[in-house]
């Protein structure tokens, strides 16, 4: 997504509750900013001004792949 896509997002959720729209920007900053610093995938959900980490996409590189496919497939997998 871009920064606009982000305003856009925030103007219509904004307008839905019955906030102001003037918000938009600085609330996708503020929220831009705090994604900036987590992992791409990474859930926030914001209540008032605390944020809270919902959940995460995590991926895999090879070498993980191959090491998780090696423990589960092993005799001694738990």
């Amino acid at each position: 997504m871009t920064r606009d896509d982000v305003v856009l997002a925030f103007r219509t959720s904004l307008a839905d509750g019955g906030w102001p729209v003037e918000w938009a920007d600085e609330v996708a900053d503020e929220n831009l900013e705090i994604a900036a610093e987590l992992p791409a995938g990474t859930i926030i959900v914001r209540k008032l001004e605390s944020y809270f980490l919902r959940g995460a996409l995590l991926s895999l590189n090879p070498w993980m792949g191959r090491l998780f496919d090696r423990r589960v497939n092993s005799e001694n997998a738990f």
